[in-house]
């Protein structure tokens, strides 16, 4: 999202989330600390293949389809963790497609490039990103995305400069890969 973006930089990770039913959870008293609230997804047809389209509807409909899947509105969110690779034209896409979906929320909403800090890990960004959003959850606090000095002009996130103290009640994670595959979860905090 930075107007100097020149790209990814590729790391190798992986990253594990114990997912199971609130009651086995409770039999075996597990501590929980996220519920999957809602899950969205989406497909977008760009001929060109490694980009996302420019005007981002995959993700507007996958983070439509998660929120109303969560029954929650756009002011309900308070993080947002973005697929962001630094690849300037799919971070413009993005951007789009975030800001189509939220309306005028985005410009309240804390958005928090992990990439920035872990690289891309291809299939396992994913997981990188749902367990950032957990931690961010459960210590109550958003770390300042890196390598993000100046904000491209074309985007309006919120993207966060500073640590920010946050109780973060509901995080939205997105997702893309090559070929067009978009998704987006809604994770619900249950610390409290």
């Amino acid at each position: 999202f930075d107007a100097d973006a020149k790209g990814s930089v590729f790391g190798e990770a992986a990253g594990m989330v114990v997912l199971e039913t609130i009651e086995n959870a409770q039999k075996r008293e597990a501590k929980i600390y996220a519920e999957i609230a809602g899950v969205g997804h989406s497909n977008n047809i760009n001929p060109a293949y490694e980009n996302l389209e420019p005007d981002g509807k995959g993700i507007q409909i996958a983070i439509e389809k998660a929120m109303a899947d969560a029954q929650i509105q756009p002011e309900d969110l308070d993080l947002i963790i973005p697929h962001g690779t630094g690849i300037a034209a799919d971070d413009l896409a993005e951007a789009i497609g975030i800001e189509e979906a939220l309306g005028k929320a985005v410009t309240k909403t804390a958005v928090w490039p992990t990439k920035s800090m872990l690289s891309n890990t291809g299939a396992a960004s994913g997981a990188l990103d749902v367990i950032a959003a957990v931690c961010a959850m459960s210590e109550g606090k958003i770390p300042a995305a890196k390598n993000c000095d100046r904000k491209a002009d074309s985007c309006n996130l919120n993207i966060v400069k500073q640590l920010q103290q946050a109780k973060i009640r509901y995080a939205l994670c997105c997702s893309y890969t090559y070929g067009g595959q978009t998704a987006a979860l809604v994770l619900k905090n249950m610390k409290d």
